[in-house]
């Protein structure tokens, strides 16, 4: 994880540099790199644009790369979160009778355990209402209350219970 972090900071910093070399060569309409590597051949900034090797140019190929590099990280990073959460509801599936509720308990199986706040989701079209999820720092277990309409009908559903990009699904059978 420290690793992640230093590679994007070092990213941010080529992006930082990037950002002020953009903004000096569109304030002074001169760029330095170019003007200082063709002391042999003088070409005007627009055959440069024309031929597509700018300093710029190439600067535009850094950033889109390191930005590809970023996104790439940050999808690590979001699969080494969801191994970390390592979920699990008890009960699983949850079963329930129209107009009863059931506390679910929702336990964690980490050993980093920051403070969690989990967005619960139930199916709009099943009527389901959940609340709770909240982990406390520390806190291993947690309790998610899931509640069904009294005129609920039988069905088979899912209540997503979500912390970022990642979803833990709690199958709910509705008798």
């Amino acid at each position: 994880m420290g690793k992640a972090i230093l590679f994007l900071i070092l990213v941010g910093a080529l992006v930082i540099g990037f950002v002020v070399y953009r903004s000096y060569t569109r304030a002074t309409g001169k760029d330095p790199l170019a003007a200082s590597a063709s002391n042999e051949k003088k070409t005007t900034p627009a055959k440069e644009q024309k031929s597509g090797t700018t300093a710029g140019d190439l600067f535009q190929q850094a950033n889109e790369m390191a930005n590809e590099t970023v996104k790439k990280g940050a999808a690590e990073v979001k699969d080494a979160l969801r191994t970390k959460l390592g979920l699990s509801a008890s009960p699983s599936p949850v079963e329930l009778a129209p107009g009863k509720s059931i506390e679910v308990k929702i336990s964690r199986g980490t050993k980093d355990l920051p403070d969690l706040k989990l967005t619960l989701e139930p199916p709009k079209d099943s009527g389901l209402k959940a609340s709770g999820g909240h982990f406390a720092e520390g806190q291993k277990e947690t309790t998610v209350t899931i509640e069904a309409p009294a005129g609920a009908k039988a069905m088979d559903t899912m209540v997503n219970l979500k912390f970022d990009d990642y979803t833990f699904p709690v199958p709910v059978k509705i008798k």
